[in-house]
């Protein structure tokens, strides 16, 4: 009877450890690192393995998971690259500092690469390259979409061949909508309507980027804009570079705006900004609390343009051959101040608000500023009344 009993209770007790064992998750799966080499001759360690790599990145990226890590060893590979699915935390990287290049067929008018609703996505130490000859197709260099904590560094993004104003050119270079992103290291060359543009629900980090406008022909128009955040789209540009070009005839046109924050969320912070040969250095629009701090504007129409928006603090401005310096249309509540304006040309400070109580009647408040040239109203930025 005993015996009995006793076998009943190991039988349950059995029954109970093989359920709780088959309720323990397994283990997750190890993270696996895939080469990619044009002529298959990577891996399983190295560029210089024993083969087995993939020969296109896409194929790579396609037999990853989550966690996985794409080394592309040098060369150039042809072909759009997506990135989504259950695959967050993957890795794009460069095998070797040579960066590989990554481009589409000339006639093919896409993202070359596309990151979308994968989030923790790495890509480094890429080329991403858009060729404008004929026959040829837009195309933008990298989007990402629905994405969050991507990741986007030392990478080149540029546009080449002789006709890059012929409709076949790169149109942005950077895309990040409803996302958020670290953007740093990166150059980008010759794209036609925006260097980096951010846009939306977006959280975007921008710092140590380069955006260089050296079209041969044919100007980028008023949406042409280098650097932009928009729609809402929080965050920093941070030691950001834009190079235009020097002379503004038919087959060497200026670039309309370098950075532009139009509708930005609060508190968007522009630091240690640099521009050359834009129309406009840097303008802001419908943005609220903007933090501006060290512009240098060389060879511009208008250095600092507050167009409209509230709240916008101002400092360390610095102009060489510049026809305005910091001008304000509608902007309201602004404080600017510790400014050099004194490489303007025609007017060192404007400020076009009227009925409020700030510096000499205006709408905002001008203090401890330097110019050289008169300003309107007299007296704002320190000239002689």
């Amino acid at each position: 009877m005993h015996h009995r009993h006793r076998q009943r209770a190991l039988t349950i007790g059995a029954l109970i450890i093989t359920v709780a064992g088959a309720l323990v998750a397994p283990a997750a799966a190890a993270a696996k690192t895939r080469w990619v080499d044009d002529d298959a001759k990577a891996g399983p360690t190295s560029c210089a393995g024993t083969g087995g790599a993939k020969t296109t990145v896409q194929a790579a990226i396609t037999a990853s998971a989550a966690g996985d890590t794409v080394m592309v060893c040098p060369g150039t590979y042809t072909g759009r690259i997506t990135i989504q699915g259950a695959r967050d935390g993957l890795k794009l990287l460069a095998a070797t500092t040579t960066k590989p290049v990554i481009q589409v067929a000339p006639t093919a008018a896409v993202t070359i690469i596309r990151i979308s609703g994968t989030d923790d996505v790495t890509v480094r130490g890429l080329t991403v390259r858009s060729d404008s000859e004929d026959p040829c197709g837009f195309r933008g260099g990298i989007d990402v979409v629905a994405a969050k904590r991507a990741s986007l560094s030392r990478l080149r993004i540029e546009s080449v061949g002789t006709a890059t104003n012929s409709g076949c050119q790169l149109g942005t270079g950077i895309t990040v909508g409803d996302s958020s992103a670290t953007i740093s290291n990166v150059r980008i060359v010759d794209p036609t309507s925006n260097g980096i543009a951010a846009f939306g629900a977006t959280t975007v980090t921008v710092k140590n980027a380069t955006v260089d406008y050296f079209h041969a022909a044919g100007a980028v128009g008023t949406a042409g804009v280098m650097v932009k955040a928009e729609s809402g789209t929080k965050g920093s540009f941070t030691s950001v570079t834009v190079n235009g070009l020097a002379t503004g005839g038919t087959s060497t046109p200026r670039l309309a705006v370098a950075v532009e924050l139009r509708g930005a969320g609060a508190g968007f912070v522009v630091q240690d900004v640099t521009t050359s040969y834009a129309l406009t250095g840097l303008k802001v629009g419908t943005s609220k609390n903007a933090a501006i701090a060290g512009v240098d504007v060389t060879g511009s129409t208008t250095g600092v343009w507050l167009d409209t928006g509230t709240g916008a603090d101002v400092s360390g401005v610095s102009l060489t051959d510049t026809q305005f310096g910091i001008t304000v249309s509608s902007a309201t509540g602004a404080t600017i101040h510790d400014n050099d304006v004194t490489g303007a040309t025609i007017a060192g400070c404007s400020d076009a608000t009227t009925g409020g109580a700030g510096t000499l009647g205006t709408k905002n408040t001008w203090t401890t500023n330097t110019t050289s040239t008169p300003s309107s109203p007299v007296g704002l930025c320190g000239d002689a009344a």
